[in-house]
C-alpha cells in the first residue's frame, strides 16, 4: 500500500494557568444524564415543567424542577432558548442542549466542573488547532503563586507573565462564553471542556511533558490520513518511541499530497492525466531497475504542505514514473527488452516478450511506440544496420554492447534454425 509519512519536530512551551475545566470521569455523578436525555424526546427542548412531570412526577410548578434547570444551566450542559436572564426562570421557560449537553448523551458521561491551577502543554504547530497538548493538575504551590498574583493584579506583573490573549492559540480562550471542547492530542483523543482560562499565564522553563515530542502525518492511498504525537522515550532506547493518533477536521487526500510534495521535484515534470501524479523522466536520467519497475524512489529536502508548513527531509518510495517523450519511451522500452532476454529467444517468443513490455506503456506512448521486430532486431547484431530504426541504431547498438552474451542468445536460435524446445 502506498503511503507517504511527512515528521516534524514540535515546538512545547509549558504554561500554568488559573483555570475551569470539565472532566469526564466522575461517573457517579452520571444521575444527571436522564434530565438531558429527556430533551431529545421533546426536539432538544428542556423546562422545569417537562422534568417535573416527566421525572420527579411532580406539580408543574414545583422548586425541584426549577433547581434542576438552574444547575443544568450553571454548568452548561444547557441553555436559554431565548436570551433570558439566569435568574428569571419559571416552569415554562424552555432550554435547548448546549455542545457539551449534547457530547455527553453520545458519551454517556457527565462533564463536572472544577477550578484549579494547571499546567498546559502547548504548541504553535498548526497541526494542532487548538493548540494545547496536554492539560493536568498543578501542585497547591503553583495555585497559592496563581491566586497571589491574582490579587495583585494591579501590581507590577513579572515579566514571566502572559497574557492570555496574546498568544495564537490563546484568543480563542480569551473571552469565552460557552465552555469549548479542547481535543488533548497527548491523551489520543480525550479531551476536556475549558469553561474559563484567567488572563494571565506564566510560562514554565521546565516541562512538564515529554521535551523530545515529534508530530507525524501519514497518508495513505486507500486509507486517508492518520495524524499521531511521536513520542521519543530515550530512556530505554534512543529509536523507541510511542504514535498516539489524534484527529484534525481536514480532507488531505494522498494524491493531492503526492502532487504539492512533488511540484518543486527539479528533475522531472508531473503528469496529472493518468488518475494520480506519475513524474516524467528522460531516458538518462533513470537505472535500468527504475525502467523496470517504472518507479523511482526520489528525496524531498523540504517536503511543504500548504496550512502546515515544512516537514523533515523526507524519501518517497516507488513513485510510479513514465517517460518525458517518444523518444524516451523508445529506448526506455528497448533497454527492458534487453534485459529481459536471459536465454535463447526466437521469433514468437521475441513477439511475445516485445508485446508485453508495451503494455506497461499507457495511453498514446504505448500507441507511438515502435520496437524493432525481429528481423530488425537480429540484424543489429550483424554489419548491416536496420533501415527503420537509422534515428534509434547508435543508442541501440550501445545498450547492447553492456550484454555481450545477448549476441548468441539472439543470433543462434537464427542460424542454427533449431525447432522451439529442441536443438
Amino acid at each position: 500500500m502506498l503511503e507517504i509519512i511527512l515528521k516534524r519536530e514540535l515546538t512545547l512551551i509549558t504554561y500554568e494557568a488559573e483555570m475551569k475545566i470539565g472532566l469526564q470521569e466522575k461517573k457517579e455523578r452520571n444521575i444527571y444524564l436522564p434530565f438531558l436525555k429527556l430533551a431529545s424526546e421533546f426536539n432538544g427542548i428542556l423546562s422545569a415543567k417537562v422534568i417535573n412531570e416527566r421525572l420527579f412526577f411532580c406539580p408543574a410548578d414545583n422548586i425541584r424542577g426549577k433547581r434542576m434547570i438552574s444547575y443544568l444551566a450553571e454548568g452548561q450542559h444547557i441553555t436559554p432558548e431565548y436570551e433570558f436572564d439566569l435568574d428569571v426562570i419559571d416552569e415554562n421557560t424552555r432550554y435547548v442542549l448546549t455542545p457539551l449537553g449534547e457530547s455527553e448523551i453520545n458519551s454517556g458521561v457527565m462533564t463536572i466542573p472544577e477550578e484549579g491551577a494547571y499546567l498546559l502543554s502547548t504548541t504553535p504547530d498548526p497541526l494542532v488547532p487548538n493548540g494545547i497538548i496536554d492539560c493536568i493538575r498543578s501542585n497547591d504551590t503553583a495555585k497559592e503563586e496563581l491566586q497571589t498574583r491574582k490579587m495583585n493584579k494591579n501590581k507590577k506583573k513579572n515579566a514571566d507573565t502572559i497574557k492570555l490573549n496574546t498568544l495564537d492559540w490563546g484568543k480563542q480562550y480569551a473571552n469565552i462564553k460557552q465552555c469549548i471542547e479542547c481535543p488533548l492530542p497527548r491523551r489520543s483523543n480525550e479531551f476536556i471542556w475549558i469553561y474559563e482560562i484567567q488572563p494571565e499565564l506564566i510560562e514554565q522553563q521546565q516541562n512538564a511533558f515529554e521535551k523530545s515530542m515529534k508530530i507525524q502525518v501519514k497518508i495513505t492511498q486507500n486509507s486517508g490520513v492518520e495524524i499521531a504525537l511521536d513520542l521519543q522515550n530515550n530512556k530505554d532506547s534512543k529509536n523507541s518511541s510511542s504514535l498516539i493518533p489524534f484527529r484534525i477536521d481536514d480532507s488531505l487526500s494522498y494524491s493531492d499530497v503526492l502532487e504539492e510534495l512533488l511540484i518543486e521535484f527539479p528533475e522531472s515534470d508531473i503528469d496529472k492525466t493518468y488518475g494520480y501524479p506519475v513524474l516524467l523522466y528522460e531516458y538518462n536520467k533513470l537505472t535500468k531497475s527504475e525502467m523496470k519497475r517504472f518507479q523511482k524512489d526520489v528525496t524531498i529536502s523540504e517536503p511543504h504542505l500548504t496550512k502546515y508548513g515544512y516537514f523533515d527531509p523526507l524519501l518517497l518510495k516507488n513513485i510510479n514514473i513514465a517517460p518525458k517523450t517518444i523518444d524516451d519511451a523508445v529506448l526506455w522500452a528497448f533497454t527492458i527488452l534487453v534485459e529481459e532476454i536471459n536465454t535463447y529467444i526466437d521469433k514468437p517468443l521475441y513477439n511475445e516478450l516485445s508485446k508485453k513490455i508495451k503494455d506497461h506503456f499507457i495511453g498514446e506512448m504505448r500507441a507511438s511506440l515502435l520496437l524493432p521486430d525481429y528481423e530488425q532486431f537480429v540484424a543489429l547484431f550483424s554489419e548491416k544496420r536496420s533501415v527503420f530504426f537509422d534515428e534509434y541504431d547508435d543508442m541501440y547498438h550501445k545498450i547492447l554492447l553492456e550484454k555481450p552474451e545477448l549476441f548468441w542468445f539472439v543470433t543462434a536460435p537464427k542460424v542454427l534454425r533449431f525447432t522451439r524446445g529442441k536443438l
